[in-house]
């Protein structure tokens, strides 16, 4: 009968617990990975801020030469001046939002709130995230009682840039706020109430295709 050796059982066992150690290791370290990929990305964006009012460097016509618009979510193509214009041209119906665009344009997405004859309203934006080609836009509506009351159009521009042919989806989220002013001697001070929490308004789909009308990335 013949009898292991005791030196030849450890290396055995030892090799053995080596093996399973790097087939748990190689599981859980593919688990992670794919719970961080999965993960949004969050691009650095730069949201132009446009409290547009009569005064303001967007709007020097007089107060009500806009016509009367809901918000919308939408996106523009062109620099941040060219933005402004078609914008502009939308709210007066002289152009139609656009849903197709090409891999050479520069995008924007476009929070507008609509027109606000005699209010005090403005847009923060939170954060933005993408993940694969759905964007997601995270703003803040403030609403707080004018002590002037003024024609305001509040919109954020939002550059991003060219982005590779194939179908998009943008969706902005939006937390509802009401700002209160209240003076306590020499000191005014601001309560903030939210009105409605955080909920998905808008959806917006669009387009990007290559010059010869396809959408698969090159």
């Amino acid at each position: 009968m013949l009898k292991k050796h005791p030196n030849r059982c450890k290396n055995e066992s030892s090799k053995n617990f080596k093996l399973r150690l790097l087939v748990v290791s190689t599981i859980a370290l593919a688990i992670l990975s794919g719970c961080i990929s999965q993960q949004p990305e969050v691009p650095e964006v730069n949201p132009e801020i446009d409290l547009v009012t009569p005064a303001g460097s967007y709007n020097a016509t007089p107060a009500g030469s806009y016509n009367k618009s809901e918000g919308m979510f939408t996106v523009i193509k062109g620099s941040i001046p060219e933005v402004r214009e078609s914008l502009r041209d939308i709210i007066n119906k002289k152009a139609s939002q656009q849903s197709i665009f090409s891999a050479n344009d520069d995008l924007n997405l476009v929070v507008f709130r609509g027109v606000f004859p005699e209010a005090e309203a403005s847009i923060t934006i939170d954060k933005v995230e993408k993940q694969g080609n759905v964007f997601t836009v995270y703003a803040t509506y403030i609403d707080w009682s004018p002590d002037l009351p003024v024609e305001t159009l509040p919109t954020e521009i939002i550059p991003i840039g060219k982005l590779a042919a194939g179908n998009y989806e943008a969706r902005l989220r939006v937390t509802k706020v009401w700002d209160e002013y209240i003076e306590k001697g020499k000191v005014i001070e601001i309560e903030r109430k939210v009105v409605e929490s955080e909920k998905e308004i808008s959806v917006f789909n669009f387009e990007i295709k290559n010059r010869d009308g396809s959408i698969t990335a090159i």
